[in-house]
């Protein structure tokens, strides 16, 4: 049996080396939570990629369409739009890049953006939904 990817992990990788993400939020670009450390220094800008399921991924096949979330959180609801807006372009230009074992093919808007505050801590962030295209 083939292991499972690593598509979030991939992902904050890529993500991180993208200059217009790395000038903006330097290396807050995390894979499932936002790691405690950090979050004493919150509220600021930072993106944390989630699995939003919704889609099966068919055994037989190497190739899988994952569904996932971004948070992107910012001190005020303006700069949280403002990280969500360079993750969106990027996102858009994702091509085919290898990070890792991981092949990241592509990425397509699947709902959101959805503007909101985290609860229970009320920072502001915005949530948007992709489906991304990775093999390992």
């Amino acid at each position: 049996m083939a292991a499972t990817t690593d598509t979030v992990g991939a992902l904050v990788t890529y993500l991180a080396a993208q200059s217009a993400i790395s000038s903006l939020l330097s290396a807050r670009v995390y894979g499932l939570e936002l790691p405690k450390a950090d979050s004493d220094d919150m509220p600021r800008k930072a993106i944390v990629i989630k699995r939003a399921g919704g889609i099966g991924e068919d055994s037989e096949l190497d190739v899988f369409m994952h569904r996932l979330d971004f948070r992107c959180y910012g001190e005020t609801t303006f700069q949280a739009d403002r990280v969500w807006r360079t993750l969106r372009t990027e996102l858009r230009l994702l091509t085919k890049d290898v990070t890792g074992s991981v092949v990241l093919f592509s990425a397509s808007h699947s709902a959101g953006p959805f503007s909101l505050r985290d609860q229970p801590t009320e920072w502001p962030m915005v949530v948007d939904t992709w489906l991304v295209k990775a093999q390992d």
